[in-house]
């Protein structure tokens, strides 16, 4: 994965979401087993170290979440770039 990413000027139309929805995840969570420090990857991914937002609006005015694996991207930077 590449060490940053910039995502700018994105807007995500969100507003026909399930109940349930907690907002749009920038990373999937392509590791399900990855819970925990103990899980050793066979092939370890590089993983992003940030996440710069520009202008990234959702109409349901959820913020972004990083994952539904949050313990995987624990260690990624998300901020906002001027």
């Amino acid at each position: 994965m590449p060490e940053r990413i910039t995502i700018e000027n994105l807007r995500i139309d969100d507003s026909r979401h399930p109940e349930t929805y907690q907002g749009a995840a920038i990373f999937a969570n392509f590791n399900p087993q990855q819970t925990d420090a103990s899980y050793q990857e066979k092939f370890p991914y590089v993983k992003t170290k940030e996440v710069i937002l520009k202008n990234v609006t959702t109409t349901s005015g959820k913020p972004l979440r990083i994952s539904d694996n949050p313990f995987m991207f624990r260690d990624v930077k998300v901020s906002s770039g001027q």
